[in-house]
């Protein structure tokens, strides 16, 4: 476990005994003598620590002294990147994959995002449709959105600050706002699980919405549902189709304009074979289905009734 403390250290500490392991701290006096783009701890007070999602020996820091800091527990010096110009203020700092987002108290640029791998800035993100009304940014709380449905590839970003008095969901591939939920206050804090975002701050709501995607829920959550028929009565309409048992014994799935067809045949007789048709036909059944002569013949062996066309139609 990483904690940050107000006098620029980080310490980590171990669960079990319950002891600090380590400790990353500069002496004051050699603050004196080492360019600050060349030190590798903290020189201002800790207010953001966030741990790697997949890597648990990386972690990320942020502190009053306007650098954002990548440490490997593994490493015997602890910091490994360090990244200037980002002015958090509170926790807005949050990694994925090769990336890390952080949240800055500035009116513009207040979100960026930097490459671990090559070690520099990527982009700050200026949102394109944003209120005009809105002034500054401001940024105090900053989250890649956590949810495999939603944001598999981390193109998402929750972004609330005292500039919007909004949490905003933000497109980080193209730079627009993708919703805005209203809040009476500041957001300082933000956090989210699958479709679920939580957000608070100075005022006294703690708010919980649910993102809905009209797209998404439809594959994901309205799987197709059969019309309950009742195979014992006739339908009007219903049609004789005749099957031929020597050339339909080894087609047991057959894709025929896009009806699935399942058939399981046995040598002297026909049990339990479905057959479902998408819509009526308008010329016939061979102008409709063209493939049928795969399976169909016009030598009478078994007859198929066709109970309905826009259902299942069992074979009798």
């Amino acid at each position: 476990m990483a904690v940050g403390y107000s006098d620029t250290s980080i310490k980590i500490y171990n669960m079990e005994t319950q002891e600090a392991d380590a400790t990353y701290k500069v002496h004051k006096l050699r603050l004196q003598f080492i360019p600050k783009k060349l030190q590798r701890m903290h020189y201002g007070q800790v207010v953001a620590l966030r741990a790697h999602p997949h890597k648990p020996f990386l972690f990320a820091s942020g502190a009053w002294d306007k650098t954002l800091r990548v440490w490997d527990i593994r490493c015997q010096v602890g910091c490994v990147m360090t990244f200037e110009g980002v002015d958090i203020c509170s926790d807005a700092i949050d990694l994925n994959r090769e990336h890390v987002i952080a949240g800055s108290w500035m009116p513009t640029d207040g979100v960026s995002v930097w490459d671990l791998a090559a070690r520099k800035l990527i982009s700050f993100v200026k949102v394109q449709n944003r209120r005009p009304d809105v002034d500054g940014e401001y940024v105090y709380a900053c989250r890649y959105w956590r949810s495999y449905d939603y944001n598999r590839k981390g193109k998402y970003a929750l972004v609330g600050g005292s500039g919007t008095n909004s949490l905003e969901v933000i497109n980080l591939h193209n730079r627009y706002i993708t919703c805005s939920y209203p809040c009476q206050g500041t957001i300082l804090a933000v956090s989210s699980y699958q479709e679920r975002i939580a957000f608070a701050g100075t005022s006294s709501a703690f708010t919980i919405v649910s993102f809905y995607d009209p797209k998404l829920q439809t594959e994901k959550y309205e799987a197709a549902v059969e019309p309950e028929y009742d195979y014992t009565k006739p339908t009007a309409g219903a049609i004789t189709l005749y099957l031929a048992r020597e050339r339909a014994i080894t087609q047991t799935r057959e894709l025929v304009c896009g009806a699935l067809v399942n058939f399981q045949l046995l040598p002297a007789y026909v049990a339990g074979a479905y057959l479902r048709l998408p819509a009526p036909p308008a010329a016939g059944v061979a102008g409709a289905f063209p493939y049928l002569d795969r399976i169909f013949t016009a030598q009478p062996k078994y007859s198929v009734p066709l109970l309905s066309w826009h259902g299942w139609g069992r074979v009798g």
